[in-house]
Order: structure tokens, then sequence, then C-alpha cells
């Protein structure tokens, strides 16, 4: 078993004894821990804001595991940074999966439904393609 990652061990995490816990991953800002369905920072971050998906994205995530990428965003609510927690939600509303996104809020309001050779052109390379990777989802 490897050692908990410094960033873990300075923090208490107060979790009920029938919790699983997986450490997702381990950075130099903050571990990712996965309690069950929900994505939240070790320090208890709570989701910042919302993508809203169009069916064609949704389908991508659930049924064939892909990546979210900017042309199935509809619409983005709440401010946020890159690598916070956001909640994605359907074109009912519901919410059907959490994860940690790669772009601002403001970046992504700009490049919402936008095919990354799109994104490439009007905003030159970007660090990453996918808004959110599969790795940093949860579908709930």
């Amino acid at each position: 078993m490897s050692p908990v990652p410094r960033t873990v061990q300075r923090r208490r995490l107060l979790l009920p004894h029938t919790a699983t816990c997986h450490l997702v991953d381990s950075g130099p800002r903050l571990a990712r821990l996965r309690l069950g369905p929900q994505l939240v920072e070790a320090g208890g971050t709570v989701l910042v804001g919302q993508v809203h998906l169009d069916q064609g994205a949704v389908d991508a995530l659930i049924n064939r595991g892909k990546s979210l990428l900017a042309s199935g965003i509809l619409q983005v609510t709440g401010p946020f940074e890159a690598g916070d927690p956001v909640s994605c939600v359907d074109t009912d509303g519901k919410e059907f999966a959490k994860g940690l996104v790669n772009v601002s809020s403001d970046l992504l309001g700009q490049m919402k439904g936008l095919k990354t050779t799109d994104i490439h052109e009007q905003f030159g390379p970007q660090e990453y393609e996918e808004v959110i990777h599969r790795d940093n989802l949860v579908i709930l």
C-alpha cells in the first residue's frame, strides 16, 4: 500500500465508518478523493458550478465513456476556475455526473458549443482539449 500524500496527511477527513475512499490522484495542489458517487476535494469543497449539456454529450459520457468536449455544452452556470468540481446537467435539468473542469467558467462560456478545431483557431492551443477528462468524471 502506498503512503498517504502529505496534502491528505495535513487535512482532517471526518468520514463515516461505512464510507469507502479511493485515492483518485494526488498533485501539488490537493489530493482528490472519490466518496461513493460524489467527487469532492480533500477539504470538502462543494460543487461550484454547472455545465448544461446537449443530448449527444450526455450519451457520449454515460453510454460511451467519453470525456466532455466544449461542443456538447449548451450553458455554463456559476463562476469556477480550472480544477474546480462542477455538476453536469442534462437537457431536462437533471444532474447526472460530477467532475473537475480543465477551464474556467469565463473561458468555457466563450468556448461552449465550439468544435476543437474552432477553439484552436479562435483561442489558440489549449492545455487540454477536454473540458472534463473521463478520469475526472463520476457518473451518478
